[in-house]
């Protein structure tokens, strides 16, 4: 009996020994797997300044016609006269050259007798079938061949006036590619007129640039061809998507009534920007990424928050902000390399 009892003993002792050592190696492993508390990362901030800055953008374009409208040849033959010449002024309908038609108001003529006659036999029969001297079946016959006559007169009248050529609009011939003599078949170019009662001056303006912009904008515009003469114009339109120089195509519209300024002059665009404005600067180290998608991280208690911004121009080691960040934001200058969006920082220097 009391040998069972020590065996009862050491039996439950050792369960109790194993249950302890189990737990133990249990808490270890527990221990070993748990992440290691991430320690905040230790980053410089700074206040966004305010700096008063002058703007002067002046840059260089090309002019064009406000329109163009190439004047197309709709029928085949030799011009026999060219009624205009570069650099005249037309207008709506006016006929700018003839085309051969001989044979065109041949065959005019012939549709309109053909169509006569048979309006003539449809006459007849309809007088006839009252007398049932004629069917219903040759009154059906004679108005087909008065809707097929129609037709064909419809086709070579058109022929005959297509051998006038016209131009659709009003403007100036800037270019012209057929002369007499020369044969012309259907959508054979024949000159170009153009609106010059406004000019369209192109200017590629840089991306940094383009935000300073506004349609209707009033600008300066002054030609070297023409002298120290100022035109002003209105900016018409700003493209919504850069080309692969990361620059924005700008329109500009400048009234032409004394009609000096010419197609394809150089020009100089003054945008006449505000003399002086306050702006929010940041240090140019300031910047995560590239300036084409720029990242400014600012502090937020002990987050590090991310922001995209548009950037303007550059002054020392400074670079203005245009949008993206407010004047009370504290930016973060270093350690914004290892941060990403709302890392744990540490502020050290403010």
């Amino acid at each position: 009996m009391l040998k069972r009892i020590v065996y009862l003993i050491l039996f439950v002792a050792f369960v109790a020994f194993v249950v302890v050592v189990l737990k133990g190696n249990k808490e270890k492993i527990e221990t070993k797997q748990k992440p290691p508390k991430q320690l905040a990362i230790p980053v410089n901030v700074t206040n966004i300044q305010r700096q008063l800055i002058k703007d002067n953008l002046v840059m260089t374009g090309t002019s064009a016609s406000f329109k163009e409208v190439t004047v197309m040849s709709e029928t085949q033959g030799k011009i026999l006269s060219m009624n205009v010449e570069l650099g005249q002024k037309v207008s709506v309908g006016q006929v700018i050259a003839v085309v051969d038609d001989e044979l065109k108001v041949a065959q005019y003529k012939t549709a309109q007798a053909n169509l006569e006659k048979a309006q003539k036999d449809l006459e007849r029969f309809e007088a006839l079938l009252k007398e049932k001297a004629a069917t219903e079946y040759q009154v059906e016959g004679a108005k087909l061949q008065v809707k097929l006559a129609e037709a064909q007169y419809t086709v070579a009248k058109r022929q005959v006036e297509d051998s006038k050529i016209k131009s659709p609009v009003s403007g100036t011939v800037i270019m012209k590619m057929m002369e007499t003599g020369m044969m012309v078949g259907p959508a054979t170019p024949v000159i170009t007129v153009a609106d010059l009662s406004q000019i369209k001056v192109r200017v590629s303006v840089p991306e940094k640039d383009i935000y300073k912009l506004k349609v209707n904008q009033t600008v300066e515009v002054s030609f070297e061809a023409i002298g120290k003469q100022k035109f002003n114009g209105k900016i018409y339109t700003i493209s919504d998507k850069a080309d692969e120089a990361h620059t924005f195509m700008v329109e500009i519209l400048v009234p032409n009534s004394q009609g000096i300024i010419k197609a394809g002059m150089f020009a100089t665009v003054d945008f006449k920007l505000p003399a002086e404005r306050n702006a929010m600067f940041i240090p140019r180290k300031a910047i995560n990424g590239s300036l084409k998608t720029p990242i400014v991280y600012v502090a937020q208690g002990n987050k590090a928050v991310q922001k995209e911004v548009v950037l303007g121009v550059e002054k020392d080691t400074y670079i203005e902000v245009v949008s993206g960040l407010s004047e009370s934001d504290l930016v973060i200058i270093s350690g914004q390399n290892n941060l990403s969006e709302n890392a744990e920082i540490e502020v050290i220097q403010k």
